[in-house]
């Protein structure tokens, strides 16, 4: 502890200068409690009983360290005891702790005297209204200045006058009067305002005393008090806005701190809050200029969604008011969806068409930065290269639509996936592209159910068959492309018909044969089982439709012509099976009519005639006599069908004749008979022989020689012989 006496003007004044740690506490005075040695001063009256007391220090006079005398020689001592202290014959008990003392040692007492009359002694009373006149906090460089009326009374008897105004204690420099008092009467029951004004030159609690001298009586002392603050202008709130989660946004916001200081503030940067972890500053501390703003910025990264905040201390040296920025943002859980493609059946090389919607969901607008297919197949194509201008912003609650393709070209299920990338989200979103080549196939079968005969009414079926698995058939239109009555439809003509997948449909026909054998026409089919690039194609196909007409077909009538009698002439009946399928039986045969046993069919019974055959059978001609020979000879066949065939024949004779009936010759004499032969037009024979009888009665006639006629060509005649 240092002490000193004070020099004059106030030579009755003792002021203390000392450090203390911990805390200081008098009976009306206190320090606050500290923590490292801190500076203090105390006043004391030549009584040593305290007039205040105060942190800080002061630098006027010359202190020395434990003992100090005055001008009358007193001595001033100080120290510190426990439990008792004995000055003589005053014993003063400490407080239990260690305490401080000061005590003086005075000099020789003064005269006495004894008046001679009587007298009364009044001395002047007055006071103030407050012992403490206490500042609000002001800003370092700035003044505060307070005027309080009736602050001064003069509560006694007697007039006072003000002769002397000082303000004096650790920080009287940056206290003073805003009118001097100097010379001020006070009358009885008057009271006098009082101004003062406060302009603190540093930081934290700032103490003097204004003392006032009267012309008679006692000093007033007012206790002056006030807060030296350093402090700052700040934005009250930075709003970041929303972002999505761990996704970090920055606003760079200007003079966010201004110093209105007089001098430069180190300030540190300092977050706090329930979410302080979600902002950050790119420094921690700096130095500001007077009068200079700070400009600053700030990064969100939100950790979590909703509404996040914490605050941006700028926090001043000790003894400063640090101003604070609220920072607040909104964390958005990204909500975008980023919609499936199933295009289903696509006939093989067409180009199917759509487009990939995303949707942003999300509060806030989401950046488009990247979008791809996940694996290299050919058959999912963006239409557009690239697929979209990126990045793209999509605004929220609202949607963009990319081109997209599917080409299949294989009976097959395809599938892909779509990655797509957003500015800051941790996580690719997905999106599965799938379709499914398919293509309708057709096979056609066409099946005759009956075999009819002309005039008859047989039925048919044409068969459509779809062996495709992956896709419906579909029939545009089919109908016999020539129409020539053999085929009709029993229901109308098909058209827009579907043939399911794996699946067929059977169409009936009437088959009304107009004529026996194969009957024939064309089904003319339009359909769409071809590939792309028509998603509806029509093509035309062609189907043989074939049916018997049933028939066992000969020629209707034979005419053998001129048989000689007694010869055999042959035919060979040839019996046709018109039809193509359908063998036929021939069961039996008849042969009538008035020539009925000139004409003979030796054969064995039932005959099979093969489809699309023949069969010959042997008929013979014989006539008895030489005449016309008529019959019908009518086959019974399988199919409930006669066969009728008309025969006719005529049995001849061989002619020979002269060309004189009657020869007369006269005895003795000769002469040429000529012979000839009449020969009829065989129908199957040919005459290579011919033996002529000549008849005459050899006791009356001879025969000399026979000549052949030398004009008949191919014939060769044997040797005549005359028979007697």
């Amino acid at each position: 502890i240092k002490y000193k006496v004070n020099d004059p003007p106030n030579s009755d004044e003792i002021i203390i200068l000392g450090e203390y740690l911990n805390q200081i506490q008098t009976v009306n005075y206190s320090l606050p409690k500290v923590t490292v040695p801190t500076t203090f001063t105390g006043v004391l009256y030549p009584d040593l009983s305290i007039q205040y007391t105060q942190k800080g220090g002061t630098d006027d006079g010359t202190f020395s360290k434990m003992v100090a005398y005055d001008g009358n020689g007193d001595r001033y001592e100080v120290g510190s005891f426990t439990g008792t202290l004995k000055s003589d014959n005053i014993v003063i008990t400490s407080k239990g702790k260690n305490d401080v003392f000061i005590r003086r040692y005075g000099g020789s007492p003064g005269s006495e005297d004894i008046s001679d009359s009587v007298f009364s002694v009044q001395s002047p009373v007055w006071k103030f209204a407050n012992n403490n006149f206490v500042f609000a906090e002001c800003t370092i460089g700035l003044v505060i200045d307070s005027v309080v009326s009736n602050f001064i009374c003069n509560v006694g008897n007697v007039p006072i006058t003000i002769v002397n105004n000082t303000i004096t204690g650790a920080n009287s420099n940056e206290f003073k009067l805003g009118f001097s008092l100097v010379g001020r009467k006070i009358l009885p029951g008057e009271c006098i305002p009082l101004e003062i004004v406060f302009e603190p030159k540093d930081v934290g609690p700032r103490n003097a005393q204004l003392i006032l001298t009267p012309d008679c009586g006692s000093n007033l002392v007012l206790n002056l008090s006030g807060e030296g603050v350093c402090s700052g202008e700040s934005v009250p709130q930075v709003n970041l806005g929303p972002s999505n989660l761990s996704v970090k946004v920055t606003k760079f916001v200007k003079c966010i701190f201004k110093n209105t200081n007089p001098a430069s503030v180190p300030v540190k940067l300092v977050i706090y809050g329930p979410n302080a972890s979600d902002f950050s500053v790119p420094f921690n501390s700096l130095i500001v200029k007077p009068d200079s703003c700070l400009d600053l910025e700030v990064s969100f990264i939100p950790s979590g969604a909703g509404l996040r905040k914490a605050t941006l201390k700028f926090e001043l040296p000790t003894g400063c008011i640090s101003p604070e920025t609220e920072l607040v943002g909104t964390g958005v859980d990204a909500d975008i969806l980023v919609q499936s493609i199933d295009w289903k059946g696509r006939r093989l090389k067409t180009l199917n068409d759509t487009n990939l919607v995303i949707i942003n969901r999300s509060s806030i607008p989401q950046k488009l930065i990247d979008i791809s297919f996940q694996d290299p197949i050919p058959n999912f194509q963006f239409i557009n290269q690239p697929p979209v201008n990126l990045p793209v912003v999509i605004p929220q609650n609202d949607s963009i639509l990319i081109p997209m393709r599917f080409v299949p070209d294989e009976e097959i299920s395809y599938s892909n996936t779509i990655v797509v990338k957003f500015e800051g989200l941790l996580s690719d979103l997905l999106a599965n592209v799938k379709g499914e080549g398919i293509l309708p196939k057709i096979e056609l079968k066409w099946t005759c159910l009956d075999a009819v005969k002309p005039g008859e009414r047989g039925m048919a079926e044409f068969e459509v068959s779809n062996p495709s698995t992956t896709a419906d058939l579909f029939i545009y239109k089919m109908d016999f492309k020539y129409k020539t009555g053999d085929f009709t439809w029993v229901n109308s003509v098909p058209e827009n018909e579907i043939i399911p997948k794996s699946s067929s449909k059977v169409y009936e026909v009437y088959f009304t044969p107009k004529t026996p054998g194969t009957r024939a026409d064309l089904i003319e089919i339009q359909h769409d089982a071809a590939p792309g690039p028509n998603p509806n194609p029509r093509i035309d196909t062609t189907f043989d439709a074939e049916c018997d007409g049933l028939g066992l077909s000969t020629v209707s009538s034979i005419d053998f012509g001129n048989s000689l009698i007694c010869d055999q002439n042959h035919y060979d009946l040839k019996l046709n099976n018109d039809s193509w399928q359908t063998p036929i039986t021939i069961t039996g045969f008849e042969i009538t009519g008035i020539g009925a046993e000139a004409f003979k069919l030796n054969e064995n019974f039932p005959i099979v005639v093969p489809p699309s055959n023949f069969t010959v059978l042997k008929l013979t001609f014989e006539p008895p006599d030489a005449k016309v020979y008529e019959a019908t000879l009518k086959f019974k066949t399988s199919i409930d069908l006669d066969i009728v065939v008309q025969l006719k024949g005529t049995g001849v004779l061989l002619d020979f004749y002269s060309d004189n009936p009657e020869w007369r010759l006269e005895p003795m004499f000769s002469r040429k008979l000529t012979v000839k032969a009449r020969t009829p037009k065989l129908y199957n024979s040919v005459i290579s022989s011919m033996n002529l009888d000549i008849f005459y009665n050899n006791k009356m006639i001879r025969i000399d020689t026979i000549l052949p006629a030398s004009n008949l060509k191919n014939w060769t005649w044997n040797s005549s012989k005359v028979v007697e």
